[in-house]
């Protein structure tokens, strides 16, 4: 099963309920097509780099919000998707990708730092740091 990440934007005249239903439909078009909805995160409220503008709207956005769906399922599922952004109002912008498994997903922060002694070339045992607690 191919694993697919997908981002989009939308803009502040969502309401909280439009948003709920948004994120029911995408995850019914995942499930639909045998899949599995592993993430869901709001990357919170961004400034944009230039404006945007959303056709029916008579208006310029200059900032939104940025919401990112990890999930595995067929390869229909992206179209589901991508479908469902073009005929949404509230989606400014939507992009999926593919993703590799286990390489570019979610790691946990301590993932991405080496250990100390890889940069100082010692062990915990050759620092000098010392052991017992020194009161005055």
């Amino acid at each position: 099963m191919p694993f697919y990440r997908t981002y989009f934007l939308v803009h502040n005249e969502v309401t909280n309920h439009e948003l709920r239903c948004l994120v029911k439909e995408m995850a019914r078009a995942v499930t639909n097509n045998r899949g599995a909805v592993f993430s869901f995160e709001d990357l919170g409220w961004r400034n944009l780099p230039y404006f945007l503008l959303k056709q029916g709207y008579r208006r310029k956005f200059f900032y939104g919000r940025w919401f990112t769906m990890t999930f595995g399922a067929h390869p229909a599922s992206w179209t589901a998707i991508e479908e469902i952004g073009r005929h949404n109002t509230g989606i400014l912008r939507l992009s999926t990708e593919k993703v590799t498994p286990y390489n570019n997903m979610w790691k946990l922060r301590s993932t991405f730092y080496k250990p100390i002694s890889f940069y100082t070339g010692t062990t915990e045992k050759e620092t000098n740091m010392p052991n017992e607690d020194f009161s005055i």
